[in-house]
């Protein structure tokens, strides 16, 4: 009885991708060896009934497949329907994922594929504090290009986050940490997983960047620092 509701489960999933846009959500995930993904473009089914497999996400139109083992997503490229179907309708997943998923489908042959990104709002900022007089600064960083940039010794904290983004220079470029009359730092490793932080000189805010990215992922090193004068 269960392994006919995981079937009629699986196809009825694989068959709900068809509509796409029906399904999207406002979440993305960090994939390893590759950054952030929004979710938006996949259909994804919690799995509770396996040891190690915890999330199975598709986009079906890319058949792209990003699977979360023991709380770590991968991704799997080229990967038919029918593949995806056949591993949540399994009755053992794992051995199924195992025998049939690991080793194949490598994205390092085939291309992953890229989703369109939303511009940044110019309209919203992170709360800075700060009063007039103050010197403010930013950094923004890019976790789809890896590109990034500073600001410092602007008289406003929009000013700042403003020249940021722009200096950044992708229209995915987001303000990941702002400073007043301090340091900011960021550090950056492997999948463009990053980590910031601020403190009156660059060495403590390097050092707490550093710290925040390797809470994350490996291969940390510091990208990117600025300090406003006072």
């Amino acid at each position: 009885m269960q392994r006919a509701f995981n079937a009629i489960f699986a196809a009825m999933f694989t068959c709900a991708l068809c509509v796409g846009s029906s399904l999207a959500r406002a979440e993305s995930v960090y994939v390893k060896y590759r950054g952030e993904v929004d979710l938006k473009f996949f259909g994804c089914k919690d799995i509770t009934r396996s040891s190690f497999i915890r999330r199975v996400c598709y986009d079906r139109r890319n058949e792209y497949m990003l699977i979360s083992l023991n709380g770590t997503f991968y991704h799997y490229c080229a990967i038919d329907a029918g593949t995806v179907s056949s591993l949540l309708s399994a009755p053992s997943m794992g051995e199924f994922y195992n025998t049939n998923i690991k080793g194949n489908f490598d994205c390092r042959v085939y291309q992953a594929p890229s989703y369109p990104v939303p511009p940044a709002n110019p309209s919203v900022y992170l709360s800075q504090p700060g009063s007039p007089g103050d010197n403010f600064g930013a950094i923004a960083f890019s976790t789809n290009s890896g590109a990034s940039g500073s600001s410092y010794d602007y008289s406003t904290g929009i000013d700042a986050q403003q020249s940021a983004i722009q200096r950044c220079g992708y229209h995915d470029c987001t303000v990941v940490v702002v400073f007043t009359n301090a340091c900011g730092a960021l550090a950056v490793g492997a999948g463009r997983g990053y980590g910031t932080g601020w403190a009156g000189n660059n060495e403590e805010a390097e050092s707490l960047a550093m710290n925040a990215c390797g809470s994350y992922t490996t291969g940390c090193a510091i990208a990117l620092w600025a300090c406003t004068t006072r």
